[in-house]
């Protein structure tokens, strides 16, 4: 006997996300109300986007940061009627230890066109 089936009538769940490291983009642990990333080795004292992040307690060696520089220096270009222009890499911030892309931060100059011409 053959059975009929409606599919597709009903409107989508919300569907959210299990939280994430937003360096790394793995999924993070919870625990007791907090969240870590141990592939950062950093934690989040709650869970929420603006939680600040600090290197885990839990973990040992993460009170030292790696300080390894990861990254080449960025090529200056042109975009949206903008130079940018950018220094070195500076020594990565997440802790010592950590595994996955370094986090290294970098100073950008922003320069308008029209400053780029007049000055140079």
């Amino acid at each position: 006997m053959s059975e009929v089936f409606t599919l597709g009538d009903t409107l989508p769940n919300l569907y959210i996300p299990y939280p994430s490291c937003g360096h790394c983009f793995n999924d993070v642990t919870i625990e007791d109300g907090y969240a870590y990333c141990e592939t950062c080795r950093i934690q989040w004292p709650d869970i929420s986007e603006d939680a600040t992040a600090s290197p885990d307690e839990n973990v040992e060696g993460t009170e030292v940061p790696c300080e390894i520089v990861h990254d080449q220096q960025k090529a200056p270009y042109d975009h949206d009627g903008k130079r940018w222009e950018f220094g070195p890499p500076q020594p990565c911030i997440l802790p010592s230890g950590h595994e996955g892309p370094g986090l290294c931060p970098v100073e950008a100059t922003i320069t308008p066109f029209e400053e780029v011409a007049t000055h140079g």
